[in-house]
């Protein structure tokens, strides 16, 4: 063994001497990395701020605007509504009474990396999941020109929300996205909290989300929105076998104005029309948010009181209502009893825009159109509470397998 280490004292001996010219050119490298350390300093480096992204900015965005909204809507959201209820007593159900919306870490509101639903927790037995998505196109370019945000973020929650209502689902949870160039104290702040409003109004809570800072992409002071709604229908919920009949009525529902849809045509005209354009009263009232008919509607789809729910966004009543009527089927839609909005009417003489592009275009007054059968219309009547307008008719199109459609009867189609 001693022979062995001395061998390999020996053998060490020999590397210490081929190690020496090593050192030797260690200096000689150390010598050349000198210069370079010079010219290269840390200190001067470019960072994201540099690139106009301001993380520090956007993290106190979260901490002191969003979360605090997030707990609000999560406070008054049907999951959390339900879960008292069950609390107190007030309701029976074979389910838990834990948290339904919870994340990684502090349910529910913003931590981890997403958020989870725990449909047993809001009270649905069997639910089908329902999903929306949706944006409020260019009547923000008209917010930006007026800064005018309040209604932004509800416009986006109602354009899903109401999409979920078309398919009887009760709204649970929304997420959204907003893009711009730079944070401006008081215009994202007012987004969100526009959002949040929307969210409470709707009974659904806000879990989460992206804001992203996107420099070069978006110009200085503009930005985009989009949300993502999920709600949920009991799998045998009456409404989802249900579909309108021939001879079922067709009911109008007020809308609150343009909604989000067709201001490409609205900017169109008021730029052609520079005093329409300076009118603010009248700017403020194209500005006024999308309405949102989930408490008005989910009483009826329980009781079972309607058989469809048209949703009528882009493309008006012709676009829309055929979406829930079936193979064979006509709806015959006079509008000649039904009063319309004068915003519209200012829009349509600015514009010289005929009857009919009015109604491809727009909602003309009507946010939602909903089916009943003739002998459940005293009961839906009593139900509401705010007068409906009969506007038309199911019928057969005389061919079974032909795709359906709608036709204004009052401008003489058929």
């Amino acid at each position: 063994m001693n022979d062995r280490l001395e061998s390999l004292g020996e053998t060490v001996g020999l590397l210490d001497d081929k190690v020496e010219p090593l050192d030797e050119k260690a200096g000689l490298l150390n010598g050349s990395v000198e210069p370079l350390g010079e010219t290269v300093e840390l200190s001067s480096g470019l960072n994201y701020l540099d690139a106009g992204v301001d993380i520090d900015e956007g993290n106190r965005f979260v901490d002191q605007t969003i979360e605090p909204l997030v707990k609000k809507t999560y406070e008054h959201s049907f999951a959390q509504n339900y879960r008292a209820k069950k609390q107190n007593g007030s309701l029976e159900s074979k389910n838990n009474s834990q948290n339904s919306l919870q994340t990684s870490g502090r349910a529910p509101f913003l931590d981890g990396f997403g958020a989870s639903l725990d449909l047993k927790a809001t009270g649905f037995d069997d639910p089908i999941i329902e999903m929306a998505c949706d944006g409020v196109g260019t009547k923000s370019r008209i917010a930006i020109e007026q800064q005018e945000y309040n209604g932004l973020g509800s416009d986006l929650v109602a354009m899903c929300v109401n999409d979920l209502l078309a398919r009887g689902a009760q709204p649970l949870a929304f997420l959204d996205y907003i893009g711009y160039a730079k944070f401006t104290h008081g215009v994202q702040e007012k987004l969100m909290e526009s959002i949040a409003k929307g969210c409470i109004e709707a009974g659904c809570a806000l879990v989460g989300g992206e804001t992203a800072q996107m420099p070069g992409f978006y110009k200085e002071g503009d930005f985009d929105l989009a949300g993502f709604a999920l709600g949920a229908i009991e799998r045998n919920a009456p409404f989802r076998k249900a579909r309108p009949q021939i001879g079922d009525k067709l009911f109008a529902v007020k809308s609150s104005g343009f909604h989000a849809n067709g201001f490409s045509l609205v900017r169109k005209i008021l730029d052609k029309n520079p005093d329409l354009k300076k009118d603010k009263e009248f700017l403020r009232e194209l500005l006024i948010p999308t309405r949102i008919y989930t408490k008005l509607f989910a009483p009826l789809i329980e009781k079972n009181l309607i058989s469809g729910v048209a949703h009528i966004t882009g493309g008006g009543i012709k676009d829309n209502l055929p979406r829930i009527l079936q193979k064979g089927q006509k709806a015959k839609i006079d509008l000649s009893g039904l009063a319309r909005p004068e915003v519209f009417t200012r829009i349509q003489k600015a514009g010289a825009i005929s009857e009919l592009e009015m109604r491809r275009v727009f909602n003309c007054g009507v946010g939602v159109i909903m089916s009943a059968t003739p002998e459940k219309e005293a009961a839906l009547k009593a139900a509401l509470p705010e007068a409906i307008v009969e506007i038309g008719l199911v019928e057969e199109s005389g061919n079974e397998q032909a795709k359906s459609y709608a036709y204004f009867a009052d401008l003489g189609e058929s």
